[in-house]
């Protein structure tokens, strides 16, 4: 059983966060939920100022039951891509998250890993 992902990737430009990827856009995929949160329970919510912009991304949150909310770093991600359950699920995951995995590896690599996550929430 899984759930599905939404979401969204920035990179920080001059000092403001800027969307680059739309994870919504991207083939559903049940399984990759629990490699990306590892537990329902230690989402660290939403950032603090991607918040403050959320009455502007209202229609990301409409119709959906969200039961977690996390949002990850450029090296957390590759941890958990690079963990021992990962390449199973890796193995199942459709081609076009791989190439997301990879443009969110470029972006940190250009800006920085500070300046750039990967925001996600889930709806069971």
């Amino acid at each position: 059983m899984g759930t599905d992902i939404y979401g969204l990737v920035e990179v920080k430009k001059d000092g403001e966060w800027m969307q680059i990827a739309d994870l919504c856009k991207l083939r559903r995929n049940l399984i990759l939920w629990p490699l990306l949160t590892r537990d329902w329970t230690e989402g660290k919510g939403l950032p603090e100022d991607f918040k403050k912009r959320l009455p502007i991304r209202t229609s990301y949150f409409s119709g959906g039951d969200f039961r977690c909310q996390t949002w990850l770093s450029p090296k957390e991600l590759e941890e958990i891509l690079n963990g021992p359950t990962a390449k199973k699920i890796l193995a199942q995951v459709s081609p076009d998250w791989i190439a997301l995995f990879e443009k969110i590896k470029k972006e940190a690599e250009k800006y920085g890993d500070n300046n750039v996550r990967i925001i996600m929430w889930f709806n069971a």
